[in-house]
């Protein structure tokens, strides 16, 4: 992988036989970066199909969703971000790798639709809709919408996978998508580093709906 700056805070990217992306250039990002890009954390348990559909939960700016659509030629990914400066690079890097396989959504996903406070972290992959922040940090107010009316809303037939990386909203965002947990049954790859009961939470909620559950570096598995 290899980048330069483009002045301001912004990167351009490029991985070798792999996507193009403009990032924004601060800490979060770089990490995100390496390791969604190089060490391909959402897919260490998931092999993405051609035909597969795929919601990318908290897609920043598609590092995910751009190498999810090129895998899943066939397929669709739906692109879930709510913070508008994420957005616009989001769109741009869709449009930068040619791809009209991804929709893109404006909203934070929760246990409810309507309306969620964002609130703002330090870097563009900070922001979260997390109830565990105080109300004296600064926030946007967004669309919130569960993963179950999500689905319904784009009339999706099925759901083969799910990536969540959501600074901390990642339970509220599954007590959001009941249904499409049990009748679509995605492959499921989960960020749940944000606290230190997290993963064990997650996985403990993934089990009473019967899915099998791993756990490694701070990412929950699940089929």
């Amino acid at each position: 992988m290899y980048g330069y700056p483009m002045g301001g805070r912004i990167a351009y990217l490029h991985v070798p036989f792999g996507p193009r992306l403009i990032s924004w250039y601060d800490e979060g990002s770089s990490v995100s970066l390496y390791d969604v890009l190089i060490l391909r954390v959402y897919e260490r348990y998931t092999k993405l199909r051609r035909d597969d559909i795929i919601v990318d939960v908290g897609a920043h700016v598609g590092s995910f969703a751009v190498s999810a659509a090129k895998r899943a030629c066939l397929g669709l990914v739906i692109a879930v971000e709510p913070h508008p400066d994420n957005l616009r690079l989001l769109a741009r890097n869709v449009e930068l790798n040619e791809l009209t396989n991804v929709i893109v959504m404006q909203a934070a996903c929760g246990s409810r639709s309507g309306k969620a406070r964002l609130v703002l972290g330090p870097w563009s992959t900070a922001h979260t809709v997390s109830t565990a922040q105080t109300e004296t940090r600064k926030y946007l107010e967004v669309d919130a919408i569960t993963l179950d009316d999500l689905v319904d809303r784009l009339g999706l037939p099925y759901v083969s996978a799910i990536k969540i990386d959501a600074e901390g909203a990642e339970l509220d965002i599954l007590r959001g998508a009941n249904t499409v947990l049990r009748r679509h049954r995605p492959r499921l790859s989960i960020a749940a580093y944000h606290t230190p009961s997290e993963a064990h939470q997650i996985a403990e909620f993934l089990m009473r709906v019967q899915f099998k559950v791993k756990l490694q570096d701070g990412y929950v598995y699940a089929v």
